[in-house]
C-alpha cells in the first residue's frame, strides 16, 4: 500500500492524538486545506487493511482517530513510514518526555509510570526511551527522577525544579505536534 507523506503526516498525528481531532485541526498541523485532509482522510479510511493493524473512525463535524486493532503491525507499519519520511522519533520521545515531566514536576504527590501512561495514552513499551530523555532533560538542570514506593519524584533544588517546569512547559508550547489542545499536563489546581 502506497501512503503518500501527507496522509503519512495525518497518521503520525492521528497515531499521537487519542481523542477524536477535527479535520481542521488535522489540516492545520500539516499544513493542508481542510478540504484536501478530508480527501486524504477518506482515501486512508479506504486504503488501511488488516496489514496495518488499524484503521480510520470517524466523519465531517465529529472528528477522525485511528483505531488500533493489532499493536505490533500498527508499529511495524509507523516504522516503515517513519523511515520513508525520516521522521525524527528523538523528537517525539522529548515531546512526550516533556510533557510526563511537567505533570510530575507540578503535582504534590508522586505519580507512577503506569498511572502517567495512561492518563496520556502512551504504550509501556515507549517507556524506556522516554524515561532516558526525561532523565537528560532533568540532568540539565541537576535534578534527577527517583521512583519511590507510590511513584516518581524530582529530586533536587526547588528553584531548579521551577526553571524545569518553565523549560518543559517552553519545549511543548513551541512544538505545535505537541498537540496540547488534547490534554492538559498541569493539574487544575497548579493553573
Amino acid at each position: 500500500m502506497e501512503i503518500t507523506e501527507r496522509e503519512a503526516k495525518l497518521l503520525r498525528y492521528l497515531k499521537t492524538h487519542k481523542k477524536p481531532i477535527s479535520c481542521e485541526k488535522l489540516a492545520d498541523l500539516c499544513g493542508l486545506s481542510a478540504d484536501t485532509a478530508r480527501r486524504e482522510l477518506g482515501r486512508l479510511s479506504v486504503c488501511l487493511n488488516a496489514q496495518t493493524g488499524c484503521q480510520i473512525a470517524g466523519r465531517r463535524g465529529q472528528g477522525y482517530r485511528l483505531i488500533v486493532t493489532q499493536p505490533q503491525q500498527v508499529e511495524a507499519f509507523f516504522n516503515e513510514l517513519a523511515k520513508q519520511y525520516h521522521w525524527d522519533e528523538r523528537n517525539d520521545f522529548r515531546i512526550l518526555a516533556a510533557i510526563l515531566l511537567c505533570r510530575i514536576l507540578a503535582s504534590a504527590q508522586p505519580l507512577s509510570w503506569s498511572e502517567l501512561c495512561q492518563e496520556f495514552a502512551i504504550p509501556e513499551n515507549q517507556l524506556p526511551a522516554i524515561a532516558a530523555v526525561a532523565q537528560e532533560q532533568l540532568a540539565t538542570f541537576e535534578l534527577t527522577l527517583h521512583p519511590e514506593a507510590v511513584g516518581f519524584v524530582v529530586e533536587g533544588n526547588e528553584l531548579k525544579k521551577r526553571y524545569c517546569l518553565i523549560w518543559q512547559s517552553l519545549l511543548l508550547a513551541s512544538q505545535p505536534e505537541a498537540g496540547l489542545d488534547r490534554f492538559h499536563p498541569l493539574p487544575d489546581d497548579f493553573r
